[in-house]
């Protein structure tokens, strides 16, 4: 057998570095979302890009126990529906109660360029019909739903806005190991307080609809729902984001009993509406329910239109 000369050798050299060189580049390729040239992947983390861009950092943190100071998005993935971050973003209050968090409209108004896009993605340029498809699709249903809740255009997803990564990048944070141990033990809390609440909720001889016709209750009412409610429901419970709870639909049900379910243990999840059996009392409830049984028929000027189905008479 004869040896490999000294050219043999160090062309076998030359290849395996090539190859190491190809395998590093590609690895290079990717980051935590995988393979950067999946649509949505290099979306999110486009997002990622624009939270550190836009300092968001500077009021928020990723994990829950980092800093007592910040807000935690941990475990923020499917929290809300992204007509809710979309709200959020253009005017925090639109969907909570006296929030601080600047507008981030602006965002709304920059639209997104390839140039910039490949150079924090390197995708590239065959994929980038299918990011386009991809904000399309978000931004037909966050605009479809907005139509639904608004009657102009000033709540209204710009083509190609860069606000939709950023969107999409807040949906896909999810719950630390610590965050899941909190969780857990705030759930089994919970459970013991859903069984205390039930009880309440299901007897209709409980504190939550003692004298609902109250004037007092009713004016407390008011001012339970001016610091918890009208952000959704606006003023006079005309309806803005959430519904009209002045007309003759429900998307609940219409009785007391429907009412305080959804009061105290909330409607469906990511659609919004919370629970409250975490901040307000049974008296807390039974005063919201009086002034919200006030609002029926007082059809007030600008009320969003009918949701759900017809009470029944």
């Amino acid at each position: 057998m004869k040896y490999l000369s000294l050219k043999s050798i160090l062309g076998v050299i030359l290849l395996i570095c090539l190859l190491i060189l190809f395998f590093s580049f590609n690895l290079h390729q990717k980051n935590d979302y995988g393979e950067l040239n999946h649509p949505k992947k290099s979306l999110i983390k486009y997002g990622e890009y624009i939270y550190k861009r836009e300092n968001c950092k500077q009021c928020h943190t990723l994990k829950v126990n980092e800093s007592k100071s910040l807000i935690s998005l941990d475990g923020l993935k499917d929290k809300y529906d992204n007509t809710w971050h979309f709200l959020n973003l253009m005017d925090s209050f639109m969907v909570t109660a006296n929030d601080t968090m600047p507008t981030y409209k602006s965002l709304n108004k920059s639209i997104l360029n390839f140039k910039n896009f490949r150079k924090i993605t390197r995708l590239k340029k065959k994929s980038w019909n299918l990011i386009l498809t991809e904000l399309d699709s978000l931004q037909k249903e966050i605009n479809e739903n907005t139509k639904r809740y608004f009657n102009n255009n000033e709540f209204y997803v710009e083509k190609k806005s860069e606000i939709l990564p950023l969107i999409m990048y807040l949906q896909s944070i999810s719950a630390s190991k610590e965050m899941k141990l909190r969780d857990s033990i705030i759930n089994a809390e919970i459970k013991k307080d859903i069984k205390y609440w039930e009880k309440l909720v299901l007897n209709e001889n409980s504190i939550v609809y003692y004298d609902l016709s109250n004037k007092k209750s009713i004016k407390d009412g008011l001012e339970i729902y001016n610091t918890n409610c009208i952000a959704c429901h606006s003023i006079g419970g005309k309806g803005s984001i959430g519904p009209n709870l002045t007309d003759n639909y429900s998307i609940y049900g219409s009785d007391l009993n429907d009412v305080a379910k959804v009061v105290v243990f909330g409607g469906n999840p990511g659609k919004g509406m919370v629970g409250w059996n975490a901040i307000l009392t049974p008296k807390d409830v039974n005063s919201l329910l009086a002034y919200i049984q006030s609002l029926k028929g007082t059809n007030p000027k600008g009320a969003k239109g009918p949701q759900g189905i017809r009470d029944h008479e």
